[in-house]
């Protein structure tokens, strides 16, 4: 047989086997199947690195306000994945502070966020970065700065917990 016909036939047979399903390899011919279900939920997830130092007001130049405490050790990290408009990030305080004395935070924005300078915390959640767009950053630094004016006097001090949250633009 010459080797065009051959090689017709070899081609012909393999044509052949692969039209028919390859019935030799699964002759069963069976199949299974799954439905998988997904969803990607909203995620704003942010996080600070520790504690601040303690914020120590001990100096004053004679005839002048004491000097604010300032610390920047700390830093925040976050995640969002908001697509229906920019997020932001609050910050309040646990309780109050003591009458005359405020304590001050700022954060740094990350690339085409926007930041506040030091804003004055309270009980009630103040915004200090906006503009978040979907994506992440970590290491962001953050300011602390604690004022009290004389008149405010010596109260032995505390402490007040600091939350960040972090909220979705118009997420439905």
């Amino acid at each position: 047989m010459p080797m065009k016909k051959s090689f017709a036939l070899v081609f012909a047979l393999a044509f052949a086997l692969v039209l028919s399903g390859v019935a030799l390899a699964n002759p069963g011919g069976g199949t299974a199947s799954q439905t998988v279900s997904f969803e990607v939920a909203p995620i704003h997830a942010i996080a600070v690195s520790g504690d601040p130092l303690p914020l120590v007001i001990n100096s004053a130049s004679a005839g002048s306000e004491p000097d604010d405490a300032i610390d920047s050790t700390t830093s925040y990290s976050f995640t969002t994945n908001s697509v229906y408009g920019p997020s932001f990030i609050s910050a309040s305080l646990d309780s109050a502070m003591p009458l005359g004395v405020t304590l001050w935070v700022k954060l740094a924005a990350p690339v085409g966020a926007l930041s506040e300078d030091y804003v004055p915390l309270s009980n009630y959640e103040q915004i200090v970065v906006f503009g978040l767009e979907a994506g992440t950053a970590s290491g962001l630094g953050i300011w602390y700065k604690l004022h009290a004016p004389a008149e405010a006097g010596f109260n032995g001090g505390g402490s007040r917990t600091v939350t960040f949250t972090l909220m979705g633009g118009m997420e439905g």
